[in-house]
């Protein structure tokens, strides 16, 4: 069986990122749903990871949730990263993929086209909706 999804919710991640997509933190990641599910019940559901590179990837988001550098946040993204690139646990084949949105001809300072992703800042977030205004009708 093969799943098809959006892919990596990260449009633009930083070390400050939260990198849980990057390791089996969650059941509802389809390439390791059981370690995902075993992570997030403490182990009262699902399977221990048993593969030494998806473990890596475990130990390494909770390093980064327990630190406070940003420097060390970085390495620790670049390490995930370079497992991904390794490993391929995901293959991406959904991305890039345009979005439509619907604006009134009237609303003001919305960008023509960006990026539209939930990470960073909820798909609208990121261009700062606050800054939207109405034209005089």
């Amino acid at each position: 069986m093969m799943s098809i999804w959006a892919g990596l919710e990260n449009g633009i991640p930083t070390a400050e990122s939260n990198p849980g997509e990057l390791a089996p933190t969650n059941q509802q990641q389809l390439q390791w749903p059981r370690w995902g599910q075993f992570f997030e019940n403490q182990g009262r559901a699902g399977e221990p990871t048993d593969v030494a590179q998806a473990q890596r990837l475990l130990d390494l988001y909770q390093a980064w949730v327990n630190s406070v550098s940003v420097e060390n946040k970085t390495e620790i993204w670049k390490e995930m990263l370079e497992i991904h690139a390794d490993q391929m646990f995901t293959i991406g084949l959904v991305a890039g993929v345009s979005q439509l949105v619907v604006a009134s001809n009237r609303l003001r300072n919305v960008p023509e086209t960006a990026i539209y992703n939930w990470e960073p800042g909820a798909m609208f977030g990121v261009h700062r909706p606050d800054t939207f205004w109405f034209a005089s009708p």
